[in-house]
């Protein structure tokens, strides 16, 4: 442990106490570090608490509690696996996962408190629970692809599958390869896959930005080629459903992780 963690503990009346305790308990088998495994700091950035252990997928709003700050003083009451149920002041905060803090618990370590731990009531497995965010990221993404296989232009039939990717730069390019429609699809598909899995949801955010980027860049050059020439016509004119659909469905895929509830 870092010297700044050990002095923090030892200023602790608890600590001193731990610390008698693990002399009387050498003689029943106890050593030092367990009889001071119940308490600890949080680390440095904090840490998330949440009303049960192992969070796993269901962890959004719903199932957060309180942040803890960075070097807090931390009592633990019980544990799952890795999983401890902290305390500051006497006041039960939530469940972290004990591998975070400082220093950190696992196994045997864990093991101690089990005993303490009542059945966890976790969610009965016939309920179905869905999270908004991760329906509305899918279907966003889903609106990705779509967009992608409709027209990108009026009057005459042209998706983004025809439609050079270095156009969005360069309208005068002539290369062929590679197609928009490749990478607004894969855009759409990525979008989809991360809305399940929490741990990178942020990831919808940059998916969705992209969409509405080469959304807009393709209807931005539209409009700069009419003005040009020097046409009555405006981009609207020219732009069919596509790039409005893809847009669209990028924003909506990069505020899908504001949203948390679940029915």
């Amino acid at each position: 442990m870092c010297p700044t963690c050990s002095a923090r503990l030892a200023a602790t009346p608890h600590v001193q106490l731990s610390r008698r305790g693990s002399q009387s308990g050498a003689a029943s088998g106890n050593d030092a570090t367990g009889a001071k495994a119940d308490v600890h700091l949080s680390p440095d950035g904090g840490i998330q608490t949440y009303s049960e252990p192992y969070p796993g997928l269901q962890r959004d709003a719903s199932t957060r509690g309180p942040y803890i700050p960075g070097r807090e003083i931390l009592h633990v009451s019980a544990a799952h696996g890795d999983w401890v149920q902290v305390t500051v002041n006497g006041e039960p905060l939530g469940w972290v996962d004990g591998r975070q803090l400082l220093p950190p618990i696992s196994g045997p370590i864990a093991r101690r408190y089990d005993a303490a731990l009542p059945a966890p009531a976790f969610r009965s497995t016939n309920a179905m629970s869905v999270n908004i965010d991760v329906l509305v990221g899918a279907l966003a993404g889903v609106g990705v692809v779509i967009g992608a296989l409709i027209d990108w232009t009026q009057r005459i039939a042209v998706n983004s599958f025809r439609i050079p990717l270095l156009v969005l730069f360069d309208p005068k390019t002539t290369s062929s390869q590679p197609r928009l429609g490749y990478f607004v699809v894969a855009i759409g598909l990525l979008g989809v896959l991360v809305c399940f899995f929490p741990p990178v949801r942020l990831l919808r955010v940059l998916f969705g930005l992209l969409a509405l980027v080469a959304a807009a860049l393709y209807c931005g050059q539209v409009a700069s080629q009419l003005s040009d020439i020097g046409s009555r016509l405006s981009f609207t004119d020219i732009v069919g459903p596509g790039p409005w659909v893809t847009g669209i469905a990028g924003i909506v895929l990069a505020a899908s992780p504001l949203l948390g509830s679940r029915f």
